[in-house]
Order: C-alpha cells, then sequence, then structure tokens
C-alpha cells in the first residue's frame, strides 16, 4: 500500500522523490526511499538523503530550544516579551507572552514578503544585495547572492513597527522568528548554536542543522525549488523559505535540513521522555506540558497536534488513526513528522514537492495523510 501511493505520487508529478520513515515502540519497522532529487535527474533518493525541513525547524529547534530554557527557569511562558527583547518595550508586541508566540495566538501578521525587494523596478540587484560576501554584505541568501546586514537589521525593524490582529489563531511566522531571537538573547548563542550543543551533537545527529553546507557535501542534498522569480537559481542547502533566507539562513520559523532518520530520532527522544542515547535531554513533564492544548485550536506550545474536530472534516487531521494526543508538525516543502504517544508511532516523511515549482498535486492529493494512515496499518501487524 504504501509503495503504490508513493510510486503513483511520483507519476502524477506530487514530487520527484520522497523518504518515509515509521517506527513502533522505539524500533523502525518501515524505512524506504523513492524516486530521484529531480524529474531529470539521474540522482536515486537514498534513506540519508538530506531536505529542507521547512517549518519542522518551529518544532524540532526553536521549540526545543524553547522548551530547554523553560525547564532551566531561564524563560518564562508567560512573561512579556520585552523582558527578553528590551527594545520592544515602548512598542505593541511590549506584553505579547511567549505562549500567545508559541500557540500562534500574538496577532501577529503570517509574514511580510521581503523577498520582493531584491530587485529594483528596472529589474537590476538591489543596493541591499551582492553577488558574493564584501563588507557588510554577509548574509547569504542563496548562491553567489549576499545580503546586506543593514537590510536584515530593517527586517526587524518592519516586523517590530507591524500591527497586530486579533488574539485568535492565526498561524504566524513572525512569531517563531521572535522566539528564535529570545533563545539567542537569552542563551548568548545563535540558535543554531544552540540547537547543536544541546541536541544534535550529544544525538550524534550527523546530518542535522542549518547551514548545511558546512558540514555536508552538497550531492547529498537534494534540491528544494527552482526559485525563477526571486533567486533566479535551483535552491540546494540554501532555506527556500524567503524570510528565513534573508535572515542568513538561521531563524526561529525555518532554516533546518536533516534526514528523515535523524528526524524520527528526535522525535522518539521526545517520545521516550526526554531520554536518548544515554542524555536526559527534557524532562517527562515538560514534554507533557508543550504537546497538549491549551485553546479553541489544534495547537500546542510549538506543536501542531491532532485536529480534536476531526468527527466534522472531511480530511481529518492528520490522518484518521491517529490519537487526539498525537503531535508535530508539517513543513512547506513536503515534510511532515508525527508521535503518537498511545500507540507508540513514529512517522517521518520528507520530499521535495515544490521542485521545480508549486504545482499542488501533493496537497490536491493528500499525500502525506495517505501515507500516515497506511503507516498505522503497517504498525498493526508488529
Amino acid at each position: 500500500m504504501i509503495d503504490s501511493i508513493a510510486e503513483d505520487a511520483i507519476r502524477k508529478k506530487a514530487f520527484p522523490g520522497c523518504v518515509m520513515l515509521v517506527a513502533k515502540n522505539g524500533t523502525v519497522i518501515f524505512e524506504k526511499a523513492y524516486g530521484y532529487y529531480t524529474y531529470d535527474s539521474a540522482d536515486a533518493v537514498e534513506t540519508s538523503s538530506v531536505y529542507d525541513l521547512a517549518s519542522l525547524t518551529k518544532m524540532l529547534a526553536t521549540t526545543l530550544a524553547i522548551m530547554k530554557l523553560t525547564e532551566e527557569g531561564k524563560v518564562l511562558l508567560d512573561a512579556p516579551i520585552s523582558l527578553y527583547l528590551p527594545t520592544l518595550k515602548k512598542t505593541n508586541k511590549a506584553n505579547l507572552t511567549i505562549r500567545e508566540l508559541l500557540l500562534h495566538q500574538s496577532g501577529l501578521a503570517p509574514g511580510i514578503p521581503f523577498e520582493k525587494e531584491i530587485y529594483d523596478r528596472s529589474g537590476l540587484l538591489s543596493e541591499n544585495y551582492r553577488t558574493r560576501s564584501v563588507w557588510h554584505f554577509t548574509k547569504q541568501v542563496a548562491d553567489g547572492l549576499f545580503v546586506s546586514d543593514q537590510f536584515v537589521e530593517s527586517i526587524w525593524a518592519r516586523i517590530q513597527a507591524s500591527s497586530l490582529r486579533s488574539k485568535s489563531y492565526a498561524y504566524s511566522d513572525l512569531g517563531f522568528l521572535y522566539l528564535g531571537r529570545i533563545v539567542q538573547k537569552v542563551s548568548g548563542k545563535t540558535l543554531d548554536k544552540y540547537v547543536d550543543e544541546n541536541f544534535y551533537i550529544p544525538l550524534q545527529l550527523a546530518y542535522t542543522g542549518f547551514h548545511p553546507l558546512n558540514f555536508i557535501s552538497r550531492d547529498k542534498i537534494v534540491p528544494s525549488e527552482y526559485d525563477l522569480q526571486f533567486r533566479k537559481q535551483i535552491l540546494r542547502g540554501t532555506v527556500q523559505d524567503p524570510t528565513a533566507a534573508w535572515m542568513g539562513g538561521v531563524a526561529g520559523n525555518a532554516g533546518l535540513f536533516s534526514n528523515a532518520h535523524e528526524v524520527f530520532m528526535l522525535m522518539q527522544m521526545l517520545l521516550n521522555g526526554g531520554s536518548m542515547k544515554g542524555h536526559q535531554f527534557l524532562s517527562p513533564e515538560t514534554i507533557g506540558s508543550f504537546t497538549q492544548r491549551y485553546s479553541t485550536s489544534r495547537r500546542g506550545l510549538g506543536f501542531d497536534m491532532t485536529d480534536p474536530q476531526n468527527a466534522k472534516r472531511d480530511e481529518p487531521y492528520p490522518t484518521p488513526p491517529a490519537s487526539l494526543r498525537t503531535y508535530g508538525h508539517t513543513g512547506y516543502t513536503g515534510t511532515c513528522a508525527w508521535a503518537d504517544p498511545e500507540s507508540g508511532l513514529v512517522f517521518v516523511f520528507v520530499s521535495n514537492r515544490l521542485y521545480p515549482n508549486n504545482n499542488n498535486v501533493f496537497s490536491r492529493l493528500n499525500i502525506r495523510s495517505k501515507l500516515h494512515e497506511a503507516a498505522y496499518h503497517l504498525a498493526s501487524f508488529f
């Protein structure tokens, strides 16, 4: 069943290739790669192939960091974020809380399309960009494209000046940009360094991190998109998400790369109550408090969860067999990772569904949910 779903999706051009992993009670029971890096590539996807995880970054980097800092008493969920980011004290963001950011209930806008300013009216590269790293143009947004540090600071200024909406649930990348910055201010380390030192290195993850070209061969990384509109190149090893790219590739909303097996290890660590490879990364109590609902939305603190209204949905989310305690996240590039404490099932799926560009076949076919459901069926035999 799994093979037919994955192969049919490739045939219908939902994605060129993918990797799927299923684990039951800590043991991997299925791990398989399908397809190729691109539709015209001779490079077959391997189970160890590295993908741009997109918004899985929110869960597997930013939220993990906030969980750790909360557990250590360095961050308070209900404290105003201006306590950690003093420049926000006299703004409309001053009294937003970390809890509200994690729940996507802060009133912050979903995002701001900074990438539209890459070219001037004549179609030439604007003064904020250079084709190589010189002087104060240090943030790389793609191969041969660097943005000025000053422009990155102007992005923060515009986020700071942005208006707030109502505090009902609205998915926001901006909230997770602030969370990433809070991690840096509180810990004294950039988000990538913090999660490396506290999670990825102790877990011996060789293929997980930001800026993957610094530690992984380009040949190992699957291209995520052919960005014809803004960066005018194939994105391979530089983050697809424009906002994270303009932040220099390390941001609270996106930027993390990994493979299916190492994503599984992070999810299994959570399912184990924070324990993995002889380390206690987080307490079971911290994990329990972050992976429960606190409002009318289906969201936990930084985690997506099973929709409690599934009985009323045509397509239950994330998939019909998932228990109400299931937590995880999806990513725009065609990724997801889910853990179900009741069944002991971990489901990981990575693909490059945006390559060469977004044709929406992936969403229309509801691939992630179908494969996730097939994973439960398979696990019933173990």
